[in-house]
Protein backbone atom coordinates (compact mmCIF):
# COMPACT_ATOMS: atom_id res chain seq x y z
CA UNK A 1 0.00 0.00 0.00
CA UNK A 2 1.36 3.43 -0.90
CA UNK A 3 -0.14 5.71 1.27
CA UNK A 4 1.26 8.49 3.83
CA UNK A 5 0.66 7.06 7.71
CA UNK A 6 0.57 10.39 8.80
CA UNK A 7 -2.91 11.23 6.54
CA UNK A 8 -5.97 11.58 8.24
CA UNK A 9 -7.57 9.70 5.46
CA UNK A 10 -6.80 8.33 2.09
CA UNK A 11 -8.63 7.17 -0.80
CA UNK A 12 -7.74 3.39 -2.25
CA UNK A 13 -5.76 3.25 -5.36
CA UNK A 14 -7.68 1.91 -8.51
CA UNK A 15 -4.61 -0.45 -8.60
CA UNK A 16 -3.22 -2.80 -5.91
CA UNK A 17 0.23 -2.62 -5.41
CA UNK A 18 2.47 -5.23 -6.92
CA UNK A 19 3.19 -7.05 -3.31
CA UNK A 20 -0.32 -7.57 -2.79
CA UNK A 21 -1.38 -8.33 -6.16
CA UNK A 22 1.60 -11.15 -5.79
CA UNK A 23 0.27 -12.43 -2.36
CA UNK A 24 -3.16 -12.58 -3.84
CA UNK A 25 -1.94 -14.60 -6.65
CA UNK A 26 -0.11 -17.06 -3.95
CA UNK A 27 -3.46 -17.53 -1.88
CA UNK A 28 -5.05 -18.18 -5.01
CA UNK A 29 -2.96 -20.93 -6.36
CA UNK A 30 -2.85 -22.68 -3.15
CA UNK A 31 -6.86 -22.74 -3.13
CA UNK A 32 -6.51 -23.95 -6.60
CA UNK A 33 -4.37 -26.57 -5.64
CA UNK A 34 -6.30 -27.63 -2.44
CA UNK A 35 -3.61 -26.65 0.22
CA UNK A 36 -5.57 -24.23 1.45
CA UNK A 37 -9.66 -24.37 2.37
CA UNK A 38 -11.27 -21.35 0.71
CA UNK A 39 -13.72 -21.06 3.11
CA UNK A 40 -11.61 -20.22 6.15
CA UNK A 41 -8.82 -17.98 4.33
CA UNK A 42 -8.14 -15.13 7.32
CA UNK A 43 -6.18 -12.05 6.99
CA UNK A 44 -4.05 -10.19 9.73
CA UNK A 45 -1.97 -7.31 9.70
CA UNK A 46 -0.19 -4.56 11.93
CA UNK A 47 0.57 -1.02 11.58
CA UNK A 48 1.97 -1.20 7.67
CA UNK A 49 0.34 -4.56 7.64
CA UNK A 50 -2.96 -3.40 9.05
CA UNK A 51 -2.96 -1.25 6.18
CA UNK A 52 -2.78 -4.07 3.85
CA UNK A 53 -5.13 -6.07 5.57
CA UNK A 54 -7.61 -3.37 4.68
CA UNK A 55 -6.53 -2.88 1.24
CA UNK A 56 -7.11 -6.56 0.71
CA UNK A 57 -10.62 -6.42 2.43
CA UNK A 58 -11.48 -3.90 0.33
CA UNK A 59 -10.85 -5.22 -3.17
CA UNK A 60 -11.41 -9.03 -2.22
CA UNK A 61 -13.66 -9.54 0.57
CA UNK A 62 -15.10 -12.78 -0.50
CA UNK A 63 -12.32 -14.45 -0.34
CA UNK A 64 -11.85 -13.80 3.49
CA UNK A 65 -13.45 -15.49 6.15
CA UNK A 66 -12.54 -12.92 8.78
CA UNK A 67 -9.90 -10.40 9.36
CA UNK A 68 -8.00 -8.94 12.43
CA UNK A 69 -6.74 -4.91 11.66
CA UNK A 70 -4.23 -3.71 14.00
CA UNK A 71 -2.91 -0.05 13.87
CA UNK A 72 -3.97 0.31 10.27
CA UNK A 73 -6.58 2.53 7.95
CA UNK A 74 -8.10 1.80 5.28
CA UNK A 75 -10.67 3.71 2.81
CA UNK A 76 -14.03 4.33 4.68
CA UNK A 77 -15.71 4.15 0.59
CA UNK A 78 -15.33 0.87 0.98
CA UNK A 79 -17.06 0.00 3.94
CA UNK A 80 -20.19 -1.29 2.08
CA UNK A 81 -17.79 -4.36 0.07
CA UNK A 82 -16.89 -5.79 3.91
CA UNK A 83 -20.44 -5.48 5.17
CA UNK A 84 -20.79 -8.90 5.62
CA UNK A 85 -17.08 -9.39 7.18
CA UNK A 86 -16.00 -10.15 10.79
CA UNK A 87 -13.14 -7.85 11.56
CA UNK A 88 -11.54 -7.17 14.93
CA UNK A 89 -10.19 -4.06 14.89
CA UNK A 90 -7.39 -3.08 17.65
CA UNK A 91 -5.29 0.34 18.29
CA UNK A 92 -3.48 1.98 20.74
CA UNK A 93 -4.45 5.91 21.54
CA UNK A 94 -1.66 6.69 21.89
CA UNK A 95 -0.41 6.13 18.85
CA UNK A 96 2.05 8.55 16.93
CA UNK A 97 3.19 6.34 13.87
CA UNK A 98 -0.62 5.73 12.79
CA UNK A 99 -3.33 7.87 13.87
CA UNK A 100 -6.06 5.94 16.35
CA UNK A 101 -8.87 7.74 14.22
CA UNK A 102 -8.03 5.59 10.95
CA UNK A 103 -9.26 2.36 12.95
CA UNK A 104 -11.89 4.30 14.65
CA UNK A 105 -12.97 5.85 11.22
CA UNK A 106 -13.20 2.32 9.57
CA UNK A 107 -15.10 0.39 12.48
CA UNK A 108 -17.86 3.68 11.99
CA UNK A 109 -17.73 3.12 8.29
CA UNK A 110 -18.15 -0.64 8.81
CA UNK A 111 -21.03 0.66 11.48
CA UNK A 112 -23.03 2.54 9.12
CA UNK A 113 -23.07 -0.18 6.72
CA UNK A 114 -24.69 -2.55 8.71
CA UNK A 115 -21.83 -5.14 10.07
CA UNK A 116 -22.76 -6.52 12.59
CA UNK A 117 -19.48 -8.59 13.27
CA UNK A 118 -17.31 -5.79 13.21
CA UNK A 119 -15.68 -5.27 16.96
CA UNK A 120 -13.03 -2.03 18.11
CA UNK A 121 -10.94 -2.26 20.68
CA UNK A 122 -9.03 0.84 21.89
CA UNK A 123 -6.31 0.77 24.52
CA UNK A 124 -6.05 4.15 26.15
CA UNK A 125 -2.82 3.79 27.55
CA UNK A 126 -0.56 2.20 24.37
CA UNK A 127 0.75 3.47 21.36
CA UNK A 128 1.19 1.94 18.36
CA UNK A 129 3.19 -1.42 19.80
CA UNK A 130 -0.02 -2.35 21.47
CA UNK A 131 -0.01 -5.98 19.02
CA UNK A 132 0.85 -7.76 22.45
CA UNK A 133 -2.48 -6.72 24.49
CA UNK A 134 -4.56 -7.21 20.83
CA UNK A 135 -3.27 -10.53 20.51
CA UNK A 136 -3.60 -11.58 24.35
CA UNK A 137 -7.06 -10.96 23.80
CA UNK A 138 -9.13 -13.40 25.63
CA UNK A 139 -10.62 -15.85 23.02
CA UNK A 140 -9.63 -13.94 19.60
CA UNK A 141 -7.94 -17.10 18.10
CA UNK A 142 -11.57 -19.13 18.99
CA UNK A 143 -13.03 -16.03 17.74
CA UNK A 144 -11.07 -15.99 14.20
CA UNK A 145 -10.84 -19.81 13.68
CA UNK A 146 -14.63 -19.88 14.40
CA UNK A 147 -15.36 -17.88 10.88
CA UNK A 148 -15.78 -19.29 7.94
CA UNK A 149 -17.36 -18.02 4.48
Amino acid sequence: LNTDWSLSEHTMDSVPTAELFGVMTVLDGLVDVGAVDSTRVYICGISMGGYGTWDALQRWPEKFAAAIAICGGGDPAYAHAMKNTPIYIFHGMLDRAVMPSRSIQMYNALKEVGNEEAILVTYPELGHLCWDAAFSTPGLFEWLFGKGR
